[in-house]
């Protein structure tokens, strides 16, 4: 199997307060209701939710996400990763 170069990113919402906190996490993780799907940004790029505060994102879409998540003020590091 072919690996891929991705971005681990791991960032903190501690800057947010709850509201904000809870439409980034669904506008990353996507959300549900009934029979309503809506796709988060993280599935979109093509990367995956690791863990808490850490996902996975190809390298090619690494500036759409990086942006998202700067325009909320968020703090994050990166560490590339092949898998």
């Amino acid at each position: 199997p072919r690996h891929k170069p991705y971005a681990l990113i791991t960032y903190s919402t501690a800057s947010l307060n709850p509201k904000e906190r809870v439409g980034f996490a669904q506008k990353l993780e996507g959300r549900g209701k009934g029979r309503y799907r809506y796709e988060g940004l993280i599935r979109e790029l093509g990367g995956y939710k690791v863990g808490r505060g850490v996902m996975m994102i190809p390298i090619e879409n690494l500036k759409t996400m990086t942006a998202h998540i700067e325009k909320r003020g968020i703090d994050y590091v990166i560490r590339y990763v092949w898998a």
